[in-house]
């Protein structure tokens, strides 16, 4: 089935616009805590991503991509720092799976 606008997707899943609303901010709101949590993780621990690391994951990325644009999207500044936010976040939820099992 083919939905086009809105108000037809929400009548097939049977909510409003405010449910809709209410489920996205609820959403929102758990990510917000989540990032907040893992950042004073990274912060307290000093969790450090290595420049040779963030390079290597960069690469592996690129190799993906065909398209000279696209990997020089890879390797801007900007995607650079949020691969390396990403690593920094799953090495503070892998310390905090190690400390739970303990």
């Amino acid at each position: 089935m083919e939905v086009k606008t809105l108000q037809e997707y929400l009548k097939n899943i049977g909510k409003t616009y405010a449910d809709l609303k209410i489920d996205m901010a609820s959403g929102a709101l758990t990510r917000v805590k989540v990032s907040l949590v893992l950042r004073e993780i990274i912060k307290k621990e000093n969790i450090t991503i290595d420049s040779k690391e963030i390079d290597a994951e960069l690469d592996k990325i690129a190799q993906n991509y065909e398209d000279k644009e696209i990997k020089k999207q890879v390797y801007s500044p900007e995607y650079r720092h949020y691969i390396e936010q990403q690593m920094k976040n799953k090495k503070a939820l892998d310390l905090l799976k190690e400390k739970m099992v303990k």
